[in-house]
């Protein structure tokens, strides 16, 4: 089994994950994103995401994880990943726990946001494992009337956790 390897997202690996996509991410982006085409979805990220990882599993890419800060102190999360993607979700997992979360209480998020569409329970199952808070339904959010899941991770429920040691 090849080493799995998380990297600052370029161009090439987004477009990559993006084209390969599995068909339960490319339903739950493209209800929500003003994109026609995954060239145009990776073109995004690139250029609007300050945060923007890939998972890789040797030089293949398999994941992307974004996020982008909409206004101050929000930020709007997201990922999607080709089928290898159970191959990176152990990897990723601890990634986003000791550093994708640390770094978004860093930049100053008071909270950080991800729609998922109804339906998409591995999504589900996987945000709530890292620790995000199912907080309502979204009816009728999606471009075709689609139902999404909102879930956020809030400042107010990191407050009692102690810092990292150094």
């Amino acid at each position: 089994m090849s080493k799995v390897e998380i990297v600052d997202g370029c161009r090439r690996d987004v477009s990559y994950v993006a084209a390969n996509m599995r068909a339960c991410d490319r339903r739950e982006i493209f209800a929500v994103r003003d994109v026609e085409s995954t060239d145009q979805l990776a073109l995004q990220i690139h250029h609007h995401a300050p945060l923007r990882q890939v998972a890789r599993v040797g030089r293949e890419p398999v994941a992307v994880l974004s996020a982008v800060q909409p206004r101050a102190g929000i930020w709007q999360v997201g990922l999607f990943a080709t089928p290898r993607w159970p191959e990176v979700a152990r990897a990723m997992t601890r990634h986003v726990r000791a550093a994708v979360i640390p770094d978004l209480l860093a930049r100053g998020a008071n909270r950080a946001e991800c729609q998922s569409i109804e339906g998409h329970h591995a999504a589900h199952r996987w945000l709530e494992w890292l620790g995000a808070v199912h907080e309502c339904d979204l009816i009728d959010y999606g471009k075709n009337r689609e139902t999404f899941r909102l879930y956020a991770w809030r400042r107010s429920d990191f407050d009692h956790v102690p810092a990292n040691p150094v």
